[in-house]
């Protein structure tokens, strides 16, 4: 018998990795930069200024170690709000964009990976 207290399991999810790996590797080379590009190109230039780490394709990295003190408060304020610690990292990033930029509407990338949509598996899309 079902315990009333729990929720029943979630079904598990319709897209397979299999269709996942179907997808990427039908999908054009290039298309996702050409997508980015065209999506992006009437924003306003709000890039940070002086020396940077360049991966050669004119793209700019920046880093900073945070000491154990700051890591520990990060992951206390991603706790209390509820999310994983990679959003609350995300929040921060997008502050400091912010604030560097002078802006209040800033643009970042951000690499993921994930399964395709229940609607790729019936559209392709």
């Amino acid at each position: 018998m079902a315990d009333p207290a729990r929720p029943p399991p979630a079904p598990a999810p319709a897209a397979s990795y299999a269709r996942f790996l179907a997808l990427e590797q039908a999908a054009p080379a290039g298309g996702d930069a050409q997508w980015w590009a065209r999506l992006t190109e009437n924003l306003p230039d709000a890039r940070l200024g002086g020396s940077a780490l360049s991966d050669g394709a004119g793209e700019q990295r920046r880093g900073t170690e945070l000491s154990p003190e700051t890591s520990e408060a990060v992951r206390r304020v991603a706790q209390r709000a509820g999310v994983p610690l990679k959003s609350a990292l995300l929040a921060i990033h997008l502050k400091v964009l912010s604030a560097m930029t002078r802006r209040n509407d800033v643009v970042t990338g951000l690499v993921t990976n994930c399964r395709p949509t229940d609607r790729c598996l019936t559209t392709g899309a």
